[in-house]
């Protein structure tokens, strides 16, 4: 098996800056025309300044199916070709499908998604994402996608180590997450 490009979609990052100079980002999906584009935007009233930032977003999965581990899939989606924007995991357990997935902004971490819990930032108290055994795969991608190798490298790194309050006993069951103040 290998890394397989599943879908290239079309965004605008969109930032907003409130009156009291506070920036909201976000993006969202639009249908690219073939010489212009109609989209939608909605922003407060109280936004002093916009700007507007079309880009694309390649996902890549890697399917694994490795006996013993509850691993189903990873995958990672890359922006303009260069940057990561997330990494993820799919996996089972107790017959259930779960994800974790980490966001990035230039290389650092901004958020996070674990299915029924999201939010900014990185939980502080959990462990390692990324194991010497699923680093491998991730060489890999490096190799597919040399344009992003640099953001991959740096991304990985950040994932591979645990959040700075980790520690075994917290990963006895149930969902405690905290978050750097």
């Amino acid at each position: 098996m290998a890394w397989k490009s599943e879908l290239i979609k079309h965004f605008i990052e969109i930032t907003c800056i409130g009156k009291n100079g506070k920036e909201y980002i976000h993006s969202q999906e639009y249908e690219r025309g073939e010489y212009s584009s109609d989209i939608k935007i909605n922003f407060s009233n109280d936004d002093t300044k916009l700007m507007i930032v079309p880009y694309t977003l390649e996902r890549l999965v890697y399917p694994i199916n490795i006996a013993g581990d509850n691993i189903n899939e990873l995958f990672a989606g890359i922006r303009d070709g260069k940057s990561i924007t997330d990494i993820g995991l799919y996996f089972t357990s107790d017959g259930m499908r779960g994800i974790n997935q980490y966001f990035f902004r230039d290389n650092q971490p901004n958020s996070f998604n674990f299915g029924r819990v999201s939010g900014p930032g990185w939980p502080t108290n959990m462990p390692a994402l990324i194991d010497n055994k699923s680093k491998s795969y991730f060489d890999t991608l490096r190799k597919f996608r040399p344009a992003a190798a640099e953001s991959i490298h740096r991304c990985v790194a950040l994932l591979s180590v645990p959040g700075p309050e980790y520690s075994s006993k917290d990963n006895l069951g149930g969902i405690k997450i905290s978050l750097k103040k």
